[in-house]
């Protein structure tokens, strides 16, 4: 029971500081767009506020915020980076050859949506039952690879959180309505704060889901794991496209949550299992944003084990 309480406590404490680094992000962004000076140390340093230097080195006591920058970033290199664009293009397309509203329409024909509330409340329901879950047993047990583990769960749905935020807060695009639905279908009002963080592109429900399932399953290397995420992803993803709910989505919003989601928590288990002991023995490169005297950096750090 103690330990239950802890983990409780530590998901709340996680919360609260995810939420203060939003809005520390969001404010940045404003300042910074208001006086005109976008520039690419601006933009790191941007970053910075999200992602500190990442650890280097193998370690037998992992955070929450092991690796951060470096698998943050590794979510938008090779095949991940791929996913990223993808879930551009595919909303592009999806939203101005008028998919979107045609599946709209489609789960507005009269069909029953129960099968899909579920998938709401399984959207901010499965990271801290699950990284919560894991973090206690692996207490219990006194066993590393498992708290390891929840330290992944943890450290993949804040990124992807964070991350949707500032996509949604510089989108501005609507939710779904039934009136004028092709028409609404292809608004996007870019800008800063536009439609807020809760509504809009991409969909974090399916984003935060696809994340947390993928960055146990790449961590592990199960295919019944991958099985599994990929099964939930798509139901927590169709769902908000279904569901009647204020928290719905048009079907590209869910779509592009999903790809996005998985290349962060693949790249975040990928980084968490990598840094487990028995996984050393050879070089570790890691890249973080760093602050200069007069802007923003990077970081490399090589490791040798």
């Amino acid at each position: 029971m103690l330990e239950l309480i802890r983990a409780i406590r530590l998901v709340k404490v996680l919360d609260k500081v995810a939420i203060r680094v939003v809005r520390s992000i969001f404010e940045f962004l404003r300042t910074t767009f208001s006086r005109n000076e976008m520039r690419p140390s601006a933009i790191l340093m941007a970053l910075l506020l999200i992602f500190p230097a990442s650890q280097a080195f193998a370690s037998e006591a992992p955070t929450p915020e092991t690796g951060l920058g470096e698998n943050f970033l590794r979510s938008f290199t090779g095949y991940r980076l791929a996913l990223q664009l993808g879930a551009v293009a595919s909303t592009a397309a999806l939203s101005q050859w008028g998919t979107d509203a045609s599946v709209h329409r489609y789960f507005r024909s009269g069909q029953s949506d129960a099968w899909a509330d579920p998938s709401e409340y399984l959207g901010f329901l499965l990271p801290p039952v699950v990284a919560g879950g894991l973090y206690v047993a692996a207490k219990t047990r006194d066993d590393d690879k498992a708290l390891s583990a929840s330290f992944a769960a943890i450290q993949s749905t804040l990124i992807t959180l964070g991350y949707v935020s500032v996509l949604k807060f510089v989108s501005g695009r609507p939710p779904p309505d039934d009136y004028d639905v092709s028409q609404r279908s292809h608004e996007f009002d870019f800008g800063l704060g536009n439609g807020g963080i809760i509504y809009g592109w991409p969909s974090g429900h399916t984003a935060v889901t696809a994340a947390l399932l993928s960055s146990l399953a790449s961590y592990y290397e199960s295919p019944m794991l991958w099985c599994f995420a990929a099964a939930g992803t798509a139901y927590v993803g169709i769902g908000m496209s279904a569901a009647r709910s204020a928290s719905q989505h048009w079907f590209s919003d869910t779509l592009a949550g999903a790809l996005m989601g998985y290349s962060i928590g693949s790249s975040v288990g990928q980084g968490f299992r990598e840094r487990m002991p028995n996984n050393s023995g050879r070089e570790k490169f890691s890249f973080a944003p760093m602050p200069l005297y007069r802007g923003a950096g990077v970081q490399v750090s090589v490791a040798f084990n």
